[in-house]
């Protein structure tokens, strides 16, 4: 884990023989990782259907569209995100078509940027062990595997963010002499400004990781630099976050003023967290699958390592590599602290218009697993020094608490992302339209119980290009009249049909319990089947079953 025990080699040429071929080696375990977790994720793509988010990007906001312009016209009116996602996404469906494993691939691609990125992160001033460990573990995490096979912007901003992270430390590293030359940290400040502006761009609430990164690197000038050089330094950091904030205007700022200028979507501000911990516990569970007291202790431990790394670096004491090493496990440490408090703090003081998600500030995750192995790191040097182990012993026991962390903390979420099938919309879909197509003596309408009404509708995708070519109608929270009007028995949809097809792809039928009702007592219930769960599934209504004739299949 550690690469403290490797031999010392006297002869020189010998020595150069011995890091080609641990550059060899790690180059080789680098690869294969990159290429295994990306054949992975292409393999798993098209596994489950495409859900009601998913959609909007692919369709509502991407496919259904004649030109880009269109679509980020669409994008301006319809949604609060920002548009570099869409823009990526239209001109790879534009190539690739809009099927899941080809929109997917997109996402996986971001995420395996964001693997070898964390490998280059680490690497600014861990051994090659610890880079592949961190590299291995990200890899294989439910975050990766998830996210790297749904048709969202969260990929980009894992990617985006790791890759600030390592233009952050990379200047970081230039200043650890008291200064930056900008012969040497152009390259560095340049990557800052763009991939901050790409974040931004991305999602509003990458905002929290700006100001992570800022503070750390404000804390940073304020230890390495003499007091008559801050306020060049922190100017020059204060420039590369107002740049990026300057592109997200030129590109977007008139749209970005119109969405803060609506009123809240969904419904009004709410609090959503009950104490300080329930955004931390949300984010460590969905990220590694230990019991909460497991990790909860390997918090705490996360903890004590970024506080002595902290004393360390502003102690001044220590080697350079170890001064460096202590930056990255502090700046590792903010990283992840620092917008989950920021998030619980906007909750506390406002409340959130609608449900938080910890997919929103999902760039915490990064630092969370990086920390995972710094800890392990850690307890594995602390035994090492605790049992007298020599080298050989220090690189098994690391080795063997390494594979426990991944067997017992890791892979158990990386299965169930893997397995998930929580929107089984193109399997009901699929049903439906057996439904219809079997029985081509009644007509059928067809309602789809979802957030949002006409084409937006999650099945419209699957079921518009079946073979029926069924357009569905949409019932939907919050517009219980307007439902209960288009299931009148005088309705025109009523009239015209013989069944109603009421099926449940994305939300559960307890957001309908009144239109369920007044169905069941209108028209008479012919066929049911859901899942155990009794969230997804679909329902029959026989509209006129007086003179329907023969039931529905």
């Amino acid at each position: 884990v550690d690469g403290a025990g490797e031999d010392v080699v006297t002869d020189p040429q010998a020595s150069r023989l011995s890091r080609l071929v641990s550059r060899a080696q790690a180059s080789t375990l680098l690869l294969a990782i990159l290429f295994s977790s990306l054949l992975w994720r292409f393999l798993l793509a098209d596994r489950r259907s495409y859900w009601f988010d998913e959609l909007l990007s692919v369709g509502v906001y991407g496919a259904w569209n004649s030109s880009l312009g269109a679509a980020l016209d669409r994008l301006a009116q319809g949604s609060i995100h920002p548009p570099l996602f869409q823009t990526i996404l239209y001109g790879w469906m534009t190539l690739f078509g809009d099927a899941e494993r080809a929109t997917r691939t997109l996402s996986s691609l971001f995420v395996g940027i964001a693997t070898y990125l964390v490998y280059r992160f680490v690497r600014t001033a861990y051994t090659e062990r610890v880079a592949l460990a961190a590299t291995l573990v990200f890899a294989l995490s439910a975050t990766a595997t998830y996210y790297g096979g749904e048709a969202r912007s969260y990929a980009l901003t894992l990617a985006l963010s790791i890759g600030s992270a390592c233009a952050a430390m990379r200047l970081m590293q230039r200043g650890l002499g008291g200064t930056w030359r900008l012969a040497t940290t152009w390259p560095a400040l340049l990557g800052l400004t763009l991939t901050n502006a790409g974040l931004l761009l991305t999602h509003y609430f990458n905002g929290f990781f700006l100001a992570a990164e800022g503070l750390v690197l404000g804390l940073f000038v304020l230890r390495e630099f003499a007091v008559r050089r801050w306020p060049a330094a922190l100017g020059t950091v204060a420039l590369s976050m107002l740049a990026s904030l300057g592109i997200l205007a030129a590109l977007w700022g008139s749209q970005l003023v119109h969405t803060l200028s609506q009123p809240p979507g969904f419904a009004k501000p709410k609090r959503i967290f009950d104490g300080p911990l329930v955004p931390v516990n949300m984010v460590t569970e969905s990220a590694l699958s230990a019991p909460r007291n497991v990790l909860q202790i390997g918090l705490l431990l996360a903890a004590l390592l970024v506080a002595a790394a902290l004393v360390t670096f502003v102690s001044g004491r220590g080697t350079r590599a170890q001064r460096e090493q202590a930056l990255l496990t502090v700046f590792a440490g903010v990283w992840f602290a620092l917008p989950l408090l920021v998030t619980y703090v906007l909750d506390a003081t406002r409340g959130f218009p609608h449900f938080f998600h910890y997919r929103h500030i999902i760039y915490v995750v990064t630092p969370l697993l990086i920390l995972t192995v710094l800890v392990t790191r850690a307890v594995t040097l602390w035994m090492a020094r605790l049992v007298g182990a020599s080298a050989p012993m220090q690189t098994v026991l690391g080795t063997v608490l390494l594979s426990a962390v991944v067997a017992g903390s890791v892979l158990p979420g990386t299965l169930d992302a893997a397995t998930d099938r929580s929107y089984p919309v193109r399997e009901l879909s699929t049903f439906v339209t057996h439904i219809v197509r079997t029985d081509p003596d009644h007509k059928y309408a067809v309602a789809e119980a979802n957030y949002a009404p006409g084409p937006t509708a999650t099945s419209a995708f699957y079921l518009d290009r079946s073979p029926a070519h069924i357009k569905p109608l949409t019932m939907f929270p919050g517009r219980t009249k307007q439902t209960l009007e288009m299931l009148d028995p005088r309705s025109p949809i009523v009239r015209a049909n013989d069944y109603l097809i009421v099926f449940f792809p994305h939300v559960g039928t307890k957001r309908f319990e009144t239109e369920l009702e007044y169905l069941g007592q209108q028209y008479r219930m012919s066929f049911s089947e859901f899942d155990t769960r009794k969230k997804h599934g679909v329902i029959v209504f026989d509209l006129h079953p007086a003179t329907a004739g023969s039931a529905a299949p």
